[in-house]
């Protein structure tokens, strides 16, 4: 009787398995969020990516979609009713690669109706393996590089650009190169700071779906899915406070999504996010802006960030004429160089701008440059300057010529104040830490700036598994260095405007 039955349900699946949207709502198995078997059901998110995927797809998210459940899922059925496919999954970590493959692969497999498996029996099955009886195959690493793929999954990628860049150079060159034309691709991640190569992919991707470009097949279509787009993100609004400006912000978002922020979703958020501070935005971001403004995993000023945003305290800063602006910099080459300006107004520090050499400038930086730099701020911004402040290596003789570079910019009228050299790093990230709270930081002009300090972060020791004490050596840590500088150099100027002997002595000394 029971085989009579398993026979004719058999035969009424074999009539719709040609149909890829039927198989995937009716055929696999999955576990849950509370560790449940339950038949896998396309939630709101999974349908809507579903039916909006593209052959190259970028996918930045909040948490919990079951995003890699989705895509986990897709790509066994791709392999299991298409013979001589090639499949990969990649993650950041191994032992994360693997779980993917254990609790979303292999689970749905070792489910699957018996009438089904015997035809697409296991030729091999080991823990980053698995080969169908008709030459399809999954395989899951941290890289991949050689063969040929037809699908690719690579989860959590921001992480990678960040924490692991040669890693991620190697996914971008090898794996994601081993999808020809008609593949397709997924890179899925929560963001992680506002640079690499992850965010360049989704600005990339969202500039041309806010122009209407129509892609080709080897363009990126973003797919972004945020905390409210879950059904279950609620809870019972009677049993929590939401402050009063966090409903202003949930009538932001009713007004740019034109839908409704509900009572339960409204007090849901305000409990997540009294336990996740400033690590919201990355978990649970409503925009796709909000998801890279985060602070990365690891960020020495994470909560500072957070706690300047929150006071509103990134903003339109206007240059105060009565006050001289000073200058602190950071030495280096090139773009390496940056330079923030900055009045003392009262007890307050006020970042009005700053500048840098970006990778694209076709352009040798030096003390003749940097000083026409200077007078095209004074003219532009009507600036008149104070000291300017660099680090303690500006005494050191330049190699080949012997003369140091506190030198070399005096004869171009840059007179460096140079400050004594710091106990260690760490004693000026700490320095840093404690003038926050009197920062004021120009939301226009200071971009670059407020990338980097949100950015800058331990660096991350892949054979350990664990953060070291010192700070990763990416393009964030110019600006970070000479933020330390910056805390070094305010206390040494003193409060006040300028008389008006003083501005006259500046403007000639700086003319």
């Amino acid at each position: 009787m029971v085989a009579q039955k398993e026979n004719s349900q058999a035969k009424k699946r074999a009539k719709k398995l040609g149909n890829r949207w039927w198989r995937l709502r009716n055929l696999y198995w999955i576990m849950d969020e509370k560790g449940r078997e339950i038949h896998f059901k396309p939630n709101v998110v999974q349908t809507i990516l579903y039916f909006a995927l593209w052959w190259l797809n970028v996918i930045p998210k909040s948490r919990q979609h079951g995003i890699t459940t989705f895509i986990s899922i897709f790509i066994l059925d791709a392999c299991l009713f298409n013979s001589n496919i090639r499949a990969g999954i990649i993650a950041h970590k191994l032992a994360d690669a693997k779980k993917i493959f254990r609790d979303k692969i292999h689970y749905a497999y070792d489910r699957l109706p018996d009438d089904i498996k015997v035809t697409r029996q296991l030729i091999k099955d080991d823990s980053q393996e698995l080969l169908f009886s008709n030459n399809s195959s999954i395989y899951v690493g941290t890289s991949m590089r050689s063969g040929t793929l037809q699908y690719l999954h690579v989860s959590e990628y921001a992480w990678l650009c960040v924490h692991a860049p040669k890693k991620a150079k190697e996914i971008k060159t090898g794996a994601m190169e081993t999808v020809h034309e008609g593949g397709m691709i997924f890179v899925e991640s929560t963001a992680e700071g506002s640079f690499g190569d992850f965010k360049d992919m989704c600005d990339e991707a969202e500039k041309k779906r806010q122009m209407g470009d129509t892609l080709s097949p080897m363009d990126y279509r973003i797919h972004f899915f945020a905390w409210h787009q879950k059904q279950g993100n609620t809870t019972d609004p009677t049993l929590v406070i939401v402050p009063e400006e966090m409903h202003k912000y949930f009538n932001k978002l009713e007004e740019i999504f034109k839908k409704k922020i509900t009572p339960g979703q409204r007090a849901w958020y305000a409990q997540k996010k009294k336990r996740l501070k400033h690590d919201m935005f990355k978990e649970h971001p409503s925009t796709l802006e909000e998801a890279f403004i985060a602070s990365v995993e690891g960020a020495y000023y994470a909560d500072e960030m957070a706690q300047i945003r929150e006071e509103g305290r990134i903003c339109r800063v206007p240059h105060l004429p009565q006050y001289p602006t000073h200058t602190v910099n950071d030495l280096g080459l090139g773009g390496n160089m940056p330079w923030i300006f900055w009045q003392k107004v009262g007890l307050e520090c006020h970042i009005i701008n700053c500048f840098n050499l970006s990778e694209k400038d076709d352009v040798a930086g030096g003390a003749v440059f940097y000083k026409r730099m200077l007078d095209n701020y004074r003219e532009k911004y009507n600036y008149s300057y104070g000291e300017y402040f660099c680090p303690f290596d500006a005494k050191k003789g330049e190699i080949g010529t012997g003369q140091s570079i506190k030198d070399t910019f005096k004869l171009q009228g840059v007179d460096f104040t140079v400050l004594e050299l710091e106990a260690n790093v760490l004693d000026g990230i700490q320095r840093l830490r404690n003038l926050f709270p009197v920062i004021y930081i120009d939301a226009v002009n200071c971009q670059p700036l407020i990338v980097a300090w949100s950015s800058y972060h331990r660096e991350w020791i892949e054979k350990n598994g664990v953060y070291s004490h010192s700070p990763a050596p990416d393009k964030s840590t110019h600006y970070a260095d000479a933020g330390r500088y910056l805390a070094k150099a305010f206390p040494i100027v003193k409060t006040g405007s300028m008389s008006k002997e003083r501005w006259r002595q500046l403007k000639a000394k700086h003319s």
